[in-house]
């Protein structure tokens, strides 16, 4: 129950910061300070289901909504060099956890981050025995 909770709050801290990097991002300084603001965050989070992916799922949904227009109003990622790197931060975070998350699903249950499984093992081998 703690992790979904946890899972919850991590989807608004996510969209928190996604929202700051999109109002500063215009400004240098604030991009630089917003990508390195994303990328400390998205490293300093467990690597589990419960932690990177419902961040990210919050960062990039700000995102995907900013880059709607509505009539009668303009556009808050402009077609500039600060829009495309903040598009290409976008695209960093889902990288990211995508790795993230086919390293936990294709990983043995029980083997440490990083451990990948040997050649015919049957405990790594996702795929089903014939």
């Amino acid at each position: 129950m703690l992790r979904v909770l946890a899972a919850a709050l991590l989807v608004a801290v996510g969209a928190a910061t996604a929202t700051a990097v999109v109002l500063v991002h215009p400004l240098w300084w604030g991009l630089l300070l917003g990508g390195a603001a994303t990328l400390a965050t998205a490293w300093a989070l467990p690597r589990s289901w419960w932690a990177r992916p419902p961040w990210a799922l919050g960062w990039v949904v700000v995102l995907g909504v900013v880059l709607q227009s509505s009539p009668g109003s303009g556009y808050l990622v402009a077609q500039d060099v600060a829009g495309y790197l903040l598009l290409g931060l976008g695209l960093v975070v889902v990288v990211v956890v995508v790795s993230d998350v086919t390293t936990l699903v294709l990983r043995p249950r029980g083997a440490p981050p990083g451990l990948r499984p040997e050649a015919g093992d049957p405990t790594g081998d996702p795929a089903p025995p014939t």
